[in-house]
């Protein structure tokens, strides 16, 4: 059993997934040993982020601040505003701030046993940010568009905060496991590396979360 106030990340896959160990198995979130029954929310915190695209355009933004709600199921949606940014090659390109992305994500198992989020643009939405660049030298799009799918690991430790990484190598490994994600920014491929803290602060206000991992393949209910 699980401590009172303690927040776990209970995979949950159906014994058809477990034989097969599809990317796209999905968990459930728990709370105190249960499934979630009601909506709780969260706020975010970190550090830097990277967009890249096409040749030339590459986003960096330093100050992170967001909040999110997590869902009865597998699902979450949050909005974050990123702050502090510059065209990492171009003077000549400034960002307007803030940089706003608003996305939902899902818990998925992948079939070599990772466990990580797939973050993708809310069901109303075919992207999730629109960077706009000023000034009149710059000669890159004004309007840059943030569409498509990248996966995201989650810390494995019991902590109040917990987080969420996104990085080039681990979409590779998420992709070797099965996972079919392809993040877009300004029309071209792109990568994403962040790293974010998210805590929560609705009726579990403060409480450790964790992602509970099963040590055999049919995974057990608490």
């Amino acid at each position: 059993m699980l401590g009172k106030g303690l927040i776990s990340f209970v995979f949950v896959a159906l014994a058809l997934a477990a034989l097969a160990g599809p990317a796209n198995a999905s968990g459930e979130w728990g709370v105190e040993g249960n499934k979630l029954t009601e909506t709780e929310t969260f706020t975010m915190s970190g550090g830097a982020l990277t967009i890249t695209g096409k040749a030339g355009l590459v986003v960096e933004c330093k100050k992170t601040e967001g909040s999110g709600k997590i869902f009865k199921g597998n699902t979450d949606e949050f909005t974050a505003s990123f702050s502090t940014c510059k065209v990492v090659e171009s003077a000549a390109c400034k960002v307007k701030e803030p940089v706003v992305i608003k996305a939902e994500s899902v818990l998925v198992h992948g079939s070599g046993g990772t466990y990580y989020e797939e973050v993708r643009p809310i069901k109303e939405s075919k992207s999730m940010a629109t960077v706009v660049l000023e000034g009149k030298e710059c000669t890159l799009a004004k309007e840059n568009v943030l569409a498509g799918s990248v996966a995201a690991g989650l810390s494995p430790e019991e902590s109040a905060t917990r987080t969420i990484k996104t990085s080039k190598s681990f979409s590779e490994t998420a992709e070797k496991e099965g996972g079919k994600y392809e993040l877009t920014f300004g029309g071209a491929k792109s990568t994403m590396t962040s790293e974010l803290g998210m805590k929560l602060n609705g009726a579990h206000s403060g409480a450790e979360w964790f992602r509970n991992v099963m040590t055999n393949s049919a995974a057990k209910k608490p």
